[in-house]
């Protein structure tokens, strides 16, 4: 018997019908891989709490503060069968609070951060158990593995289910860091963590997009901590007054003036269709940062 087939025996014939946290400290990349298979056959559940902080852009008066304010709320989801990762991008599109977006366009910054992972054996997972308890592990390998006569056979259906979720509310995050989930993921980088990062949209269907392949990336590796954060738009971009205000919270007003001074240029067009170079902005703005200090 192969490592990893020993290890998934283990796993079902030895793992809580109650909820318990995972990974642990102790926990072997080995056993990490089994659990995961266990869940996209189903034979385990995983409970998922993130906690999502939401930031609007700071504005002068609470950067000389050193404080900004936020919202933040956490939320519990119930995930197993496979490729669940799909089904949990649709999930949460419906959980961001719509105060938080102004024509569907996301108006500060939002990060999702994994605080608490629990797994537990399902019903079929007994059912496993019950059948190499009888004798018959290689089936329950051939279906967890997907060899054999299982190899075309129907996966299991994916599920993710909200279990709870609570009303935002406002925290006061330091100046020094971008948001609460943030400082957490730092602190604990030596478990693992994934940053995504949105380069080209300031839209729910580009953070929806971002969570979903986030979502992917815990269902193929399991990494414990996860940090989903918007950022600058890439070199060269060309972006609206309005898209640079939400970014940094300069007034549009001011972005105007400066680049009718020659400060930050332009694409030589008016009105609606007037874009500002990033490059040339972000320059203009470090340099006006370092003025005001």
């Amino acid at each position: 018997m192969e490592p990893i087939e020993r290890e998934i025996v283990d796993v079902v014939l030895n793992w809580s019908l109650t909820w318990t946290d995972w990974p642990t400290a102790d926990s072997t990349s080995l056993r990490e891989e089994a659990v995961r298979l266990l869940i996209r056959a189903g034979m385990l559940e995983r409970r998922i709490t993130y906690s999502v902080v939401f930031a609007p852009p700071q504005k002068w008066w609470t950067r000389m503060r050193g404080v900004r304010s936020a919202e933040g709320f956490e939320f519990v989801v119930d995930v197993s069968g496979h490729d669940w990762s799909k089904r949990f991008e649709t999930v949460l599109g419906k959980l961001f609070p719509p105060h938080w977006f102004n024509d569907d366009r996301l108006v500060g910054r939002a990060d999702l951060h994994q605080t608490r992972s629990q797994v537990r054996l399902t019903d079929q997972g007994e059912l496993a158990r019950h059948e190499i308890t009888s004798g018959f592990t290689g089936r329950v390998l051939d279906y967890v593995l997907g060899r054999g006569f299982y190899e075309w056979y129907p996966k299991t259906t994916s599920h993710v289910d909200i279990v709870s979720r609570s009303d935002p509310a406002p925290i006061t995050l330091s100046a020094t860091a971008n948001a609460m989930a943030v400082a957490s993921a730092n602190a604990n980088a030596s478990v693992g963590n994934i940053t995504t990062v949105i380069n080209n949209g300031f839209d729910l269907s580009s953070i929806v997009r971002a969570l979903g392949e986030i979502a992917a990336a815990l269902d193929n590796g399991s990494p414990t901590q996860l940090e989903v954060k918007r950022g600058e738009p890439p070199k060269g971009s060309w972006v609206t007054a309005a898209e640079l205000q939400t970014l940094t919270g300069v007034n549009r007003g001011v972005i105007h003036r400066a680049a009718d001074e020659g400060k930050i240029e332009t694409n030589g067009k008016d009105g609606r269709d007037k874009l500002f170079s990033f490059d040339s902005f972000h320059a203009w703005h470090k340099n006006r940062a370092n003025r005001e200090k």
